[in-house]
């Protein structure tokens, strides 16, 4: 359930929303919001310390976010974001502790992801020749959140499936994945290519580190780097045009900014700066606007360090909703508050996190994925599949303690 409450609702609306107009997100928040409430009320004895000191952090932030609507400059606009956060963002994501109880849910949980990749590699194959109508639905729309569901089916695929022996599924895989990166890079979106590129080396390195079937892991990622290899030679020619571009223009535009000094912190000056929605997309536009938007975030901060600008308050001062940057964000709205709870459960992850399987694994990978795109993609409020993963991880406890293991030593990967 959970799986599906944070996959289905960014995929719906980044491709189908224009054309069925439904909130998907509440339809979907009730019952995932009522199984982790069940849960919690018949198995609450069996949350360790870790569990407890980890929710209580998670329901921190949010009563930091409600209470932020005290000093917030919009006082409506906070109270909405305020509202949103807790119903749709904090009470659904209860259901972390049922995903998190069993290693085989934990695994079912990630194959959801995996499956949720392979059909939008399927989408994305047909919309690719599919002209005008492709570019509508699939690559004309949020490009980020495509690009991310492509990447699922490597990211996660590897290291969940590198410990078994290849065979017809496995090879299948291979190309499956490889078809999915290739389009990654059609749908023009750079930053989830580029993170899903740092996440693989990690692992790599983490494989070659840790486990004794380093050689099966390696030989898999291997494979994928060369049929994502063969498929570039073989469809090059049906790229759409900007994808070179972009990708092409991206350190040259995050130079300029490095260069260039912060807008001024008001709606209108950012205004000023911001390119025309209605242009055409080019090569580093999102790029250059994603730089005004962190400048605006940190002057804000400068500013107000302490408890920041409230609730919504970054959208006040810059005119936009948010600045593409979870810490920023962070930092702007909630201040040195807000960062020590964040850091808290990003520490709190560290400390929880141990790769002494194949499912750890892949479940540490898609974290550190989502962590690294909410760089550039996405807030607070919104961002609920890095909520949700980030629970799952440092709930994940609760799996070794029902199999009476307690916390596995760090020998077991080895020997797996």
């Amino acid at each position: 359930m959970l799986a599906a409450y944070l996959i289905v609702p960014p995929l719906f609306k980044a491709s189908l929303q224009p054309a069925f107009p439904v909130d998907i997100t509440v339809l979907l928040a009730i019952p995932t919001a009522a199984v982790g409430g069940l849960w919690l009320l018949l198995n609450r004895a069996r949350l360790g310390r870790r569990q407890l000191i980890a929710l209580s952090l998670w329901l921190a932030l949010a009563v930091l976010v409600a209470a932020g609507v005290l000093w917030a400059p919009d006082t409506a606009a906070a109270a909405r974001s305020a509202a949103y956060f807790i119903i749709l963002a904090t009470i659904p994501l209860f259901a972390a502790l049922p995903t998190a109880a069993d290693e085989d849910r934990i695994r079912q949980f990630l194959l959801a992801f995996v499956v949720a990749g392979v059909i939008f590699v399927v989408i994305a194959t047909i919309a690719l020749f599919a002209g005008e109508l492709g570019e509508r639905f699939v690559f004309g729309a949020n490009r980020i959140a495509v690009a991310r569901a492509l990447l699922f089916v490597p990211l996660i695929g590897i290291p969940l499936f590198a410990w078994h022996r290849f065979g017809l599924r496995e090879w299948g895989f291979v190309a499956v994945a490889s078809l999915g990166i290739f389009l990654a890079v059609a749908t023009t979106s750079r930053a989830p290519t580029l993170f899903f590129v740092a996440v693989g080396s990690a692992l790599t390195v983490g494989a070659l580190a840790v486990s004794r079937h380093r050689g099966r892991a390696l030989a898999r990622a291997g494979a994928v780097i060369l049929g994502t290899l063969v498929v570039f030679v073989a469809l090059a020619g049906v790229l759409p045009e900007r994808s070179p571009a972009r990708f092409g223009l991206l350190l040259d535009v995050a130079g300029e900014i490095m260069e260039e000094p912060a807008p001024p912190v008001g709606g209108e000056g950012l205004g000023e700066v911001l390119p025309d929605p209605e242009e055409p997309p080019a090569g580093g536009q999102s790029v250059a606007r994603r730089g005004d938007l962190f400048k605006i975030a940190w002057r804000t901060f400068l500013e107000h360090p302490a408890i920041g600008v409230g609730t919504s308050g970054y959208e006040v001062a810059a005119g936009y909703e948010y600045p593409h940057n979870l810490v920023l964000h962070v930092a702007s709205e909630f201040g040195l508050v807000g960062l020590a709870l964040l850091g808290a459960l990003g520490i709190l992850a560290l400390l929880t996190w141990r790769p002494t399987s194949e499912v750890t694994t892949a479940l540490g990978a898609l974290l550190a994925f989502l962590l690294l795109n909410a760089m550039v993609s996405n807030g607070i409020y919104e961002n609920r599949m890095l909520w949700g993963v980030w629970l799952v991880v440092l709930a994940r406890p609760l799996a070794d303690v029902r199999a009476g293991i307690g916390r596995e030593p760090r020998s077991t990967a080895t020997a797996r």
